[in-house]
């Protein structure tokens, strides 16, 4: 019933917006979007790399010139845009759309507030491109629209094989050679090439003592991907097993990984300092050449030069989980809402128009490839390079190596890169064409993680008010699991003798709520 209505108001919201846009130009189709400029405000989350003013950036000035809208950019630096945009929203001082660092939280209370202007209604009549995409992957949908019928908030969408791959560890090619052994296939495989990085030279300096075979930062969680994917489990925290959501903390399976975790840290086979070091120390070690497996980290992101003698860990499996699978990227990025309107704009339909404008191929390139060589007044950017028959073969980078350190630098200079868009293939083949290293890193990831054996932990869903606020317990939850990992895996703790109570301890902070919430949230999406 509550959807119905939505949708009812949404049709007489379009009905007026419908006169209004005739008061400002506005074309239903074609290019411009409007007949005379517009201008519409917009907060921020700027990072380091990007200008302090986006008025002359290229791709401000590209809407502005092609498409007759100018973006007024109020930048708030990205550290501390959660404080920024907490404080507009409540002093009824707020802009008319945001783009990027827009939570879920945030839609349901400032969508029910009616500060955010539900947009399913527009994306109907003027977002052919994103309406075709939610046709494709009806997922897109779901993790989008709200239990009221409302959709807040439009999204990046990861088409691209490569971006559905969740990333895995780097481990040293060389070392496995060194030590005359196979990649490992299972979790007693890697083990046993563990102990041999630990027992022999395996960087080959002729100090048999100093090879660290597992060490990475402390938060990351990579090479616990790996463990637990061998276990048959695709998330630390979420998962749904034989149609029933669980929460992975309290499995049996994670139990196992807490037991293997512990054997590699008993064993000297895991850096004793995993849960305190910082990325420039474990930098250091890595770039001397004394890390066996790391993080998913590009080891040349850390100064090391012979990176080529890198490789991916592969897909294990093991004597619980036979099948190998590999945690998978949803369609949809929502960690952060990429675009919402409010109710001070007078320009909505416009505004979805040119968002609309963004999923195409030549939109995708402005908001996250730069400009193309050629067609603007400054230097660098991308070129695709064609055969005599007019075929695409490769794509060539040029930019000014003294102002940018990478094709990132000359990208975040002249693109907002947060914004709604399509990364498709083709986005990607434009990208990583110009850094050779970007695209082994890309390579060795996509080569040893075929698609089809990719899972998704749990749908991307919104949750009602109701269950967000059951939901809130989830950090303190997380906090006593991730004290309690390092006990049981430190030994400080003993796994078999303190796992009962462990598991009581998460009943009595609420974790059954949660699981109610999550099945029950589940079953909604599945139908």
């Amino acid at each position: 019933m509550r959807r119905t209505i939505a949708m009812l108001l949404a049709t007489l919201l379009l009905l007026s917006c419908a006169a209004v846009a005739e008061d400002y130009g506005f074309n239903e189709t074609g290019y411009p979007i409007v007949d005379e400029e517009i201008t519409v405000t917009c907060l921020f989350p700027r990072m380091p790399e990007q200008p302090t003013d986006f008025s002359d950036m290229w791709f401000v000035k590209k809407c502005r010139d092609e498409l007759g809208i100018n973006i007024e950019y109020q930048l708030v630096e990205k550290s501390a845009f959660d404080e920024r945009k907490a404080l507009v929203l409540a002093s009824d001082d707020y802009p008319d759309v945001f783009f990027g660092g827009i939570t879920a939280e945030d839609e349901q209370l400032y969508g029910g507030q009616g500060i955010f202007i539900d947009l399913s209604g527009l994306i109907d009549r003027y977002a052919p491109n994103f309406k075709a995409l939610m046709e494709q992957y009806p997922e897109i949908e779901t993790a989008i629209r709200a239990e009221n019928g409302a959709i807040y908030s439009m999204p990046v969408i990861y088409t691209a094989a490569r971006d559905r791959i969740t990333a895995a560890s780097w481990m040293n090619m060389q070392w496995i050679e060194n030590v005359g052994m196979e990649t490992p296939a299972t979790l007693d495989d890697l083990y046993d090439l563990l102990v041999a990085f630990r027992d022999q030279d395996a960087n080959g300096n002729g100090d048999p003592t100093d090879e660290i075979p597992v060490s990475y930062p402390a938060d990351s969680l990579d090479f616990q991907r790996s463990i637990l994917a061998a276990l048959g489990i695709v998330d630390a925290v979420d998962d749904v097993l034989n149609g029933q959501y669980v929460y992975v903390p309290m499995t049996e399976q994670y139990k196992e990984y807490l037991k293997y975790m512990k054997k590699l840290y008993t064993e000297d086979l895991l850096d004793k300092d995993v849960f305190i070091l910082s990325a420039e120390e474990y930098g250091a070690k890595l770039k001397n050449n004394l890390v066996g497996i790391g993080n998913e980290s590009a080891p040349y992101s850390y100064g090391v030069e012979d990176y080529e003698v890198y490789g991916r860990i592969p897909v294990l499996t093991s004597d619980i989980n036979t099948e190998p699978i590999w945690p998978g990227n949803q369609y949809v990025y929502r960690n952060t809402g990429n675009f919402v309107i409010t109710d001070k704009c007078e320009y909505p339909e416009a505004m979805v128009r040119l968002v609309d404008y963004f999923f195409t191929t030549e939109g995708s390139l402005m908001v996250r490839s730069g400009p193309e060589q050629g067609t603007w007044d400054g230097e660098g950017g991308w070129k695709v390079i064609k055969d005599e028959e007019g075929n695409e073969l490769y794509t060539e980078i040029t930019y000014d190596k003294e102002k940018y350190t990478s094709y990132w630098g000359l990208r975040a200079w002249n693109a907002p890169m947060s914004m709604p868009y399509n990364s498709s293939d083709y986005m990607g083949f434009i990208m990583l064409a110009g850094d050779a290293r970007s695209a082994f890193a890309w390579e060795t990831l996509t080569s040893s993680r075929p698609l089809d054996i990719l899972k998704i932990n749990y749908p991307l869903v919104v949750f009602t008010q109701e269950e967000q606020d059951t939901l809130n317990i989830t950090v303190d939850l997380q906090n006593y699991v991730d004290s309690m990992e390092v006990k049981f895996i430190t030994g400080e703790a003993d796994i078999d003798a303190a796992w009962d109570e462990y598991v009581a301890t998460l009943q009595k902070m609420g974790v059954d709520d949660v699981i109610a919430v999550k099945q029950a949230a589940y079953e909604r999406v599945i139908g």
